[in-house]
């Protein structure tokens, strides 16, 4: 005879299963297919990207981000634009719906600009895809203690212009964040601010009265009377 306990350890770890199934679909950005690469050009004022992907014989892309409660929301882009591979003047029309774009099968370029939070920006897809990632001066990956970087990047190289070029081959996620002059100088203050109370909580220590120590006068031996 099955308990009911046992029966509702089995169907929660079933509803589980199935909750994080569709959290995982939910947070791709974007739907990708075979034969994709993604480029993204930050700007020079590290506040927005621009994103540029060229697809082979794909039906549909989706700009989406999970919400709060792990709903599927569209993503803040702009100046979303599909052409034709096969004939770049042509641009393509396409249905949007909860942010993925469904179009004819074919080969295209699709291109929008997202904003960049907090200095970083993370992708996530569906299948593996190559993605190249092209950030302005300024935008420092090299500081461990303010840059991430998950994966490791399969290449980065640093321009004679201090243009950085990162690429990363047949990921399915990226996550980037840089750091700026303005996170360094912060970082700076932070770290003179706790030597400052470093200094001023050991100065009690060195400059407290030294204790003189006490000799106590050794005891002379007592003679015994005869």
């Amino acid at each position: 005879m099955r308990s009911n306990l046992t029966f509702t350890v089995t169907r929660t770890r079933f509803i589980t299963a199935i909750v994080l199934l569709c959290c995982f679909l939910m947070i791709a950005h974007p739907v990708a297919a075979d034969n994709i690469h993604v480029t993204l050009v930050i700007t020079d004022d590290r506040e927005t990207y621009l994103a540029t992907i060229i697809g082979y014989g794909i039906e549909r892309y989706a700009i989406t981000k999970p919400g709060f409660l792990g709903e599927i929301i569209p993503a803040e882009v702009a100046n979303v634009t599909i052409t034709s591979r096969d004939d770049p003047a042509l641009i393509v029309l396409y249905t949007e719906k909860r942010g993925e774009y469904s179009f004819k099968p074919g080969n295209y370029t699709i291109s929008y600009d997202a904003p960049v939070i907090a200095n970083g920006i993370s992708l996530s897809f569906i299948d593996a895809v190559d993605i190249t990632a092209i950030f302005p001066p300024g935008a420092d990956l090299s500081n461990r203690m303010l840059a991430t970087m998950q994966p490791m990047a399969s290449s980065m190289e640093i321009m004679p212009n201090y243009t950085t070029i990162v690429t990363w081959n047949n990921v399915r996620h990226m996550s980037v964040r840089f750091s700026d002059d303005r996170q360094v100088q912060l970082l700076w203050l932070f770290a003179q601010f706790l030597i400052i109370i470093a200094i001023f909580m050991l100065l009690p220590f060195f400059f407290a009265p030294k204790t003189e120590k006490m000799q106590i006068p050794e005891k002379k031996p007592t003679k015994r009377r005869k």
